[in-house]
């Protein structure tokens, strides 16, 4: 196993932890994890298809993979940042 699918998930494995039922809904947070570290582990795959598309639209050069993994970086990141800044945070304030 290479670094960066190591370092995805031990983030995600992280993430996983930090969620708590009473902060956040983990129904929502768990396919966005899921997302990120398909896109990190199978970055090379997507970055390399070439063919038609929805719409009748066709992809006839590869794009890098960097961008695909970059995409799930940020979705790893981006749930991580939220479960520390927002976790326990959804109580409604006391007047």
């Amino acid at each position: 196993m290479n670094s960066p699918r190591l370092l995805s998930l031990l983030l995600a494995l992280v993430d996983v932890l930090l969620i708590s039922p009473p902060a956040s809904r983990p129904g929502d947070i768990i396919p966005l994890l899921v997302i990120s570290l398909v896109l990190i582990w199978f970055c090379e795959i997507f970055g390399s298809f070439k063919g038609p598309m929805a719409r009748g639209g066709y992809v006839d050069t590869e794009t890098p993979g960097g961008c695909f993994a970059a995409l799930g970086w940020l979705g790893l990141f981006g749930v991580f940042i939220y479960l520390v800044l927002f976790r326990g945070n959804t109580a409604a304030p006391s007047p």
